[in-house]
């Protein structure tokens, strides 16, 4: 039979670029002719190259615009803006740039899965009026209600092939509410037609489940054990490696990390924290902002969640450092109302390496001193290129969340870094093998963390930990896999919290429910973390896995995480919170 899935349609428009990076010789040739004007000749003459040489770097130059020629004597010489490429450390690469046309994206309303138009037929009413099967009995119910996408959700899905890289990606405009995706459900084979492969597995069993009920029948036959996922990860795997000091476990490792990256930033920093309080800030914070902001250094602060005279007293403070810096003050970008995010990022490019932290610390609420009350955090230092460029671009889409922004400079800075980053990633590319990468990553947002945890927990055979700043009503439900009957011999299980949310009676239940299934359940003061371990994957994250989304406002929050599959970030995160806390506790 003929089910009918709906479906929203998205357009998204992008820019592609493409070119290669200014050679040596290229740099050396320029900087001659901004001292004298130099023919053609005496070029050839002075770095002892032959004239078809010479005449490439030429034309690349003067397409680039940095060079003329001097009609009169025939030589040629650096233009303005040639003197200002000459600043920076290296030329900037010569680029092309193409606008393709919007690519149609398809979002289906049962789990959120996207997809691309090349991927999946989707009908206009119009077009199934005289389809007898296309009814209310066929017509699959759309439960899945969060329409936001943002840019980095979608670019693995542009027709982006090298040399060529992505420069730009707007935020995907909804442009139909109404198309449909007709699938053909075999309920005796177990068989779908006309659903997208990236979509079977979330999907596969409740359409075959749907089809079945519609038709009177039972099923003998399934998929996978895998049926009735919440919503999964939209993102794509990337290689990547890490080392055990990438990731950020105690106070120490957190406490002046925003003052360093403020003082050590060549031209960017950007963070994003759920609050902002002046009051712990301190001298030497408002110093670093300040000091990078009259080197140029190029600032984005976004805050989530202030409200009231908070919310006033925050923003009454951000004006008045970028009033200090006089002149240097249009280098500081700042929310004036809340953007609803509870992410947690810090972006900076010290030493000329673009270095990124995410997980669970508010860079903009939290002391740069520490104490015995200092809160436990966990944070994950990141330097990939690609797995960057997907970050920074949902980073950009967060200020698109801020009321009465349409449009953000902080935003276009973050594309531009990904997009720079994008391109170092295609020019770097190697015509040779190299070694694999000893993990992989994926970015995990809002919605789809509550399908990671479940999975994470039902997948676990050795061991397994939860790390949550909150445990709320949501426990009982997103911890069922550890309280199930089918618990693997042998598995260690632990759970981790700060602020209990629950009665203490539902509260001793879930403690004794767990223990019975040998899983541990117990509080560890100041903890503000945000994670998770199954065997060799780790989440690291600003959503709290045990409780309801921030401030239960699921439909504007942001959360933000990522997934580690291999590598020394799981074996770390259980020797910090499992075996030196067990081995404290003698």
């Amino acid at each position: 039979m003929n089910l009918y899935l709906p479906v929203w349609l998205y357009k998204v428009r992008y820019e592609l670029a493409w070119g290669r990076p200014h050679s040596e010789i290229d740099t050396l040739v320029l900087d001659v002719l901004t001292k004298e004007p130099a023919a053609l000749s005496t070029l050839c003459a002075t770095f002892a190259l032959p004239n078809p040489l010479m005449v490439e770097v030429l034309v690349t130059l003067a397409r680039s615009g940095w060079i003329a020629l001097d009609v009169a004597s025939g030589a040629f010489r650096a233009t303005a803006a040639g003197r200002r490429a000459l600043d920076f450390r290296e030329l900037p690469p010569y680029t092309h740039i193409e606008a393709p046309a919007p690519e149609t994206l398809i979002v289906e309303r049962l789990r959120g899965g996207i997809a691309s138009r090349r991927e999946v037929r989707f009908l206009h009413p119009r077009v199934l009026k005289d389809d007898s099967q296309f009814n209310e009995h066929t017509q699959v119910p759309g439960t899945f209600h969060a329409r936001r996408l943002d840019a980095g959700q979608v670019d693995g899905l542009l027709r982006c092939d090298p040399p060529r890289w992505l420069r730009w990606v707007d935020t995907p405009a909804l442009v139909s509410e109404v198309h449909w995706v007709c699938v053909h459900a075999d309920v005796e084979r177990g068989d779908l037609g006309g659903l997208p492969e990236r979509w079977r597995r979330s999907l596969g069993e409740e359409l075959l489940d749907f089809a079945a009920q519609a038709e009177g029948r039972g099923r003998s036959m399934r998929l996978s054990a895998e049926s009735s996922l919440p919503t999964l990860p939209q993102s794509r795997w990337h290689p990547v490696d890490f080392l055990p000091d990438d990731l950020l476990t105690t106070p120490e490792d957190h406490a002046e990390l925003l003052i360093h990256a403020l003082r050590d930033a060549q031209s960017a920093v950007h963070v994003a924290s759920a609050f902002c309080n002046p009051a712990v800030l301190g001298p030497a914070t408002r110093e670093a902002l300040l000091g990078a902001a009259r080197r140029g250094v190029r600032i984005g602060l976004l805050w989530g969640y202030e409200e009231g005279d908070k919310a006033l007293t925050a923003v009454k403070w951000l004006k008045e450092v970028r009033a200090e810096a006089g002149e240097a003050g249009r280098n500081m970008l700042f929310n004036e109302e809340p953007s609803g995010s509870h992410a947690k990022f810090l972006f900076h490019d010290g030493a000329g390496q673009p270095t990124f932290y995410l997980g669970s610390y508010n860079w903009l609420s939290s002391p740069p001193t520490i104490n015995k009350d200092s809160p436990i955090n966990v944070t994950l230092r990141i330097r990939d290129h690609g797995l960057l460029s997907e970050i920074l671009r949902t980073f950009a889409a967060l200020w698109r969340n801020v009321p009465r922004l349409p449009w953000s400079p902080a935003a276009e800075h973050l594309q531009q870094i990904a997009a720079g980053l994008a391109e170092r990633l295609v020019s770097a590319m190697p015509s040779v093998e190299i070694e694999p990468r000893s993990a992989r990553a994926r970015l995990i947002r809002d919605q789809e963390h509550e399908a990671i945890l479940w999975e994470m927990l039902q997948r676990a055979r050795e061991r397994c930990l939860v790390a949550s700043h909150k445990l709320g009503a949501k426990a009982s439900i997103r911890l069922q896999p550890l309280a199930g009957p089918a618990a693997p011999e042998g598995r260690r299980a632990v759970i981790h919290y700060d602020q209990a949310l629950l009665e203490e009676s539902r509260l001793r239940d879930l403690v004794k429910t767990l223990a019975a299934r040998g899983a541990h359940l117990a509080r560890w003061p100041h903890l503000h973390a945000k994670c998770a371990v199954a065997d060799h994957a780790a989440l690291i994250t600003s959503y709290n896995p045990l409780s309801a989304d921030p401030f239960n406002n699921a439909r504007d929050s942001r959360e933000v995480g990522l997934l580690v599959e291999g590598g020394p970030i799981a074996g770390k995160l259980w020797e910090q919170f499992v075996i030196s806390a067990a081995a404290e506790s003698v």
